[in-house]
């Protein structure tokens, strides 16, 4: 049950998180987000932090993967978030969900035995999103009627690939890390990574802008990308697979909120969404 909990609770959080950041994103741009979100889910790791035991000399040389998880990750944000500034949610989301799948991806590439139902389940995924990102570009929508930027076009899809494959290699460096650094640290790595050479960076040059209206998804945000960290890791306590699986669905769970919010989807995309789900979870139970 506690799997079960915890798997809904961070596709939930996975929700808020990515419909919030593309409330900031458009308003502030990316950057200023992704500087934001990261300071704020700092702050928010700091009493695990406080009360984490350091890691150990032995456990230093896992420090250039804590490095590629950490910088994957933030890099991937920085993609993700603009392409969630120039395109639609329900486009953007499902194909940046697919970072298990790439994970999964690399390690066969790296030599991991590969199974035909593997093979086939990462077929799925491709199918999924090739449906998604098929058809009109840009955003139609009245999800945000204050954005600035609805350019749309090929770039807001080349982002969000972009941010998929980061995003993948990000989990796939955490895998490398998982059980063999304290929690907290795993978890804190993107957030120091944002801080250090995100935010510090366009605070020093001056281009750090937080306005009023966007400071609440902001700190929504932040708060949910750790929520949904601290949750996946609590259901995986009880049953990794169980947890993986319910919190890879956030995908087809944007997708339908952001229909209710005034996002029009094609029918071909909604299902690309939905198969892309179910490849990611099918992928997810094969690797498990």
């Amino acid at each position: 049950m506690i799997a079960v909990i915890a798997g809904m609770l961070t596709a939930v959080m996975w929700t808020i998180a990515t419909l919030s950041s593309a409330r900031a994103s458009r308003r502030i741009g990316a950057p200023s987000t992704v500087a934001g979100v990261a300071l704020v889910g700092l702050l928010a790791t700091l009493p695990l932090l406080a009360t984490s035991p350091m890691p150990t000399a032995a456990q230093t040389s896992q420090l250039p993967w804590l490095l590629i998880a950490g910088g994957g990750n933030i890099v991937g944000l920085l993609a993700s978030y603009g392409a969630l500034r120039r395109g639609k949610v329900s486009i953007v989301a499902p194909i940046t969900s697919t970072e298990g799948a790439i994970a999964a991806t690399l390690a066969i590439l790296a030599g991991e035995p590969a199974t035909a139902l593997l093979l086939t389940a990462l077929s799925l995924v491709v199918v999924g999103v090739v449906l998604t990102a098929y058809g009109p570009e840009g955003d139609t929508s009245d999800l945000d009627p204050d954005a600035s930027a609805r350019r749309g076009g090929p770039v807001f899809l080349a982002m969000a690939f972009s941010a998929a494959l980061l995003f993948g290699l990000s989990l796939y460096a955490v895998g490398h890390t998982s059980g063999l650094l304290p929690v907290a640290w795993i978890v804190a790595a993107a957030r120091v990574f944002g801080v250090v050479f995100v935010a510090l960076p366009l605070f020093v040059t001056g281009r750090l802008h937080i306005t009023r209206a966007a400071m609440p998804f902001v700190i929504v945000c932040g708060l949910a990308e750790v929520g949904g960290s601290l949750t996946v890791i609590w259901g995986s306590s009880d049953s990794v697979a169980i947890t993986a699986v319910l919190a890879s669905q956030f995908a087809v769970i944007t997708v339908i909120v952001s229909m209710f919010l005034g996002e029009r989807v094609q029918r071909h995309q909604l299902g690309g969404a939905i198969l892309t789900g179910v490849g990611v979870a099918a992928v997810t139970l094969l690797r498990i």
